[in-house]
């Protein structure tokens, strides 16, 4: 009996342009983007159609994005795409430091700017693809995203409540509202014919996974940038990141990288390791090596950190030249463990990791 079987939703093939792709977004749209700084899991091919789809017809406009991380190279990639007066009417997002030209645009009161822990956004669309009522944390609680404080609102133009107070046993918690995803663009490695996606070249899986999920149960529409098609029309079940029922459109992009240091290296998706030498690990210098310094003195052996982004992602490479690499167990928001982390643009990768999840 032959195992064989269509591959395709319907009869029809998934696979189209990156242009045919953004033809579909409207105008209006809420849009869910996974990626981070740097090119990482950015589907910027897909992105650029559809700012020079904007740019040449003045459509997709009034969208809203939605976005984790910091994503882009800070010269017009990433969420730079979408900064063009007249094409968002809402952004939330995580951290714009990736985009000045979006810090621009929310610093004119050019279009509603929210920011919210990435975390938070992350987990907010595991919660929507969930079909559950939002997110409810104590994540943010007296801070900026506290509504009786800015809610999250960081310009003139963002008045909506997205973020609530609420009472539970008698604990105070904030409700981050849930909200309808109409398009999910995100990217992987490669992909079979039914859509199932690998993320095994990838030096992180962020929230790509999230992101499909939001859109699909809200019934929206999931477009997958990935580098390669599989030939043999086969992906490992135990490498499918996101199942082939979550994904609408396939763009094929040969031309992919993997990040901005690397067009491919597989010790950054932990394929395989590479050898250690001097210079392996990057060691801040002027004020973040002050403050990284005094910080490092807060972690003895035996203990777990979790690095942020900025100052934090300095750390890890101190550490190293302080000789105390193997004392603690250090991990970052993406979902590193260990190895040499990267900083800078880079930060959220690392060589020789121990896990990424």
């Amino acid at each position: 009996m032959s195992c064989e079987a269509d591959q395709t939703e319907g009869g029809l093939s998934k696979w189209i342009d990156a242009a045919a792709a953004v033809e579909q977004i409207f105008d209006g749209a809420t849009i869910a983007l996974a990626g981070s700084g740097g090119g990482l899991l950015e589907a910027d091919a897909v992105l650029a159609k559809l700012e020079q789809r904007f740019l040449e017809t003045g459509h997709p406009r009034d969208l809203t994005i939605v976005h984790a991380l910091g994503i882009g190279d800070g010269k017009g990639s990433g969420l730079g795409r979408f900064a063009h007066a007249g094409m968002v009417r809402r952004v939330i997002g995580g951290h714009w430091s990736w985009s000045p030209a979006m810090q621009r645009l929310a610093q004119e009161n050019a279009f509603e700017a929210y920011s919210l822990p990435a975390g938070a956004i992350s987990t907010l669309l595991r919660e929507i693809g969930a079909g559950r009522p939002g997110l409810i944390t104590h994540v943010g609680l007296r801070t900026f995203v506290d509504p009786r404080l800015d809610g999250g609102k960081i310009n003139a133009r963002a008045t909506e409540d997205i973020v609530e107070l609420v009472h539970l046993d008698g604990r105070e918690f904030l409700r981050y509202k849930p909200f309808r995803i109409d398009f999910a663009i995100v990217r992987g490695s490669s992909a079979d014919d039914a859509g199932n996606v690998t993320l095994r070249h990838e030096p992180a899986d962020l929230d790509v996974y999230a992101a499909a999920l939001a859109a699909h149960n809200s019934g929206g529409h999931v477009i997958v940038q990935v580098k390669a098609r599989r030939s043999d029309g086969y992906v490992p079940a135990r490498l499918v990141r996101i199942p082939g029922v979550l994904v609408n459109s396939l763009v094929e992009t040969s031309e992919q990288v993997q990040c901005v240091v690397a067009d491919y290296d597989p010790s950054l998706s932990g394929e395989s390791l590479c050898p250690v030498g001097e210079g392996f690990y990057e060691a801040p210098t002027g004020i973040r090596h002050i403050i990284a310094s005094r910080a490092a003195k807060e972690l003895p052996a035996g203990q777990s950190a979790n690095f942020g982004f900025g100052i934090p992602g300095g750390i890890p490479g101190l550490l190293a030249g302080e000789g105390r690499l193997g004392t603690f167990w250090g991990s970052v928001e993406q979902g590193i463990h260990n190895g040499a982390m990267l900083d800078g643009p880079m930060f959220g990768t690392a060589r020789n990791a121990d896990a990424i999840l």
